[in-house]
């Protein structure tokens, strides 16, 4: 199983950074599949690629650690293949999302756990 996983550092009220996540998912053309407090799974439209190589991103993060003023907000993009080479689907997608998010504003990548 492919899995990448990075933290961010996010600036915005909880309801501000929700809106913020749902844009990059938007974005990022995948599908928001499950919202709860302090997590969001959303995941890529099948037809383009295999089941096993379909991309499944979770966001996971704890309103009650903020630091700062910043909220961390932690990245798992996962899928069933094997990541038998560097340069696979789920690691492709997976920096498109980076791109994504490294492109809003109030969003800080944490430079010691990016996986």
């Amino acid at each position: 199983m492919a899995r990448y996983t990075c933290s961010y550092f996010v600036g915005l009220s909880e309801p501000e950074m929700l809106a913020s996540l749902r844009d990059i998912i938007q974005e990022c053309d995948l599908n928001l599949t499950y919202e709860t407090g302090g997590y969001i799974m959303a995941k890529e439209k099948p037809g383009n690629v295999s089941f096993t190589r379909l991309l499944e991103l979770e966001v996971l993060f704890d309103r009650n650690k903020v630091q700062d003023g910043k909220l961390q907000v932690d990245l798992v993009a996962k899928n069933q293949e094997l990541p038998l080479h560097t340069d696979n689907h789920c690691r492709s997608i997976f920096e498109q999302i980076l791109k994504t998010v490294n492109a809003q504003q109030p969003w800080e990548l944490e430079t010691n756990n990016l996986d």
